[in-house]
C-alpha cells in the first residue's frame, strides 16, 4: 500500500492524506499560505506533477514518496448538483 494519497478536491484544492495513520490530512492547499501564491487556480490533473514537486520542496514528502503517491480527483455526483448554480 502507498503510504501517501494526493486528493484534487472538488473545490480546486488539494489534500495529502497519510493512508497509513487513520487517513489524516497531513497537507491541505487551503491551509498553506505559500502554496496558494504560486498557484492561484482551481488544481486539475495538469498540476499534480507540479504538487508533488512543491510537497517534495517543503519537506513534506521525499522523492520516493513523491513517485509512489496515489492521486484521488474527487468529483460531484449528479445528485448533488441541482440547486447548486442558483
Amino acid at each position: 500500500m502507498r503510504p501517501f494519497r494526493l486528493v484534487l478536491t472538488r473545490g480546486g484544492g488539494a489534500e495529502l492524506i497519510d493512508v497509513d495513520d487513520d487517513e489524516d490530512v497531513v497537507w491541505s492547499s487551503e491551509e498553506d499560505e505559500d502554496f496558494r501564491e504560486e498557484f492561484d487556480d482551481f488544481l486539475t490533473q495538469a498540476d499534480v506533477f507540479d504538487i508533488l514537486d512543491y510537497l517534495e520542496y517543503i519537506g513534506e514528502l521525499t522523492r520516493h514518496e513523491a513517485d509512489e503517491c496515489e492521486v484521488q480527483e474527487e468529483y460531484y455526483e449528479p445528485s448533488q448538483l441541482p440547486g447548486m448554480f442558483r
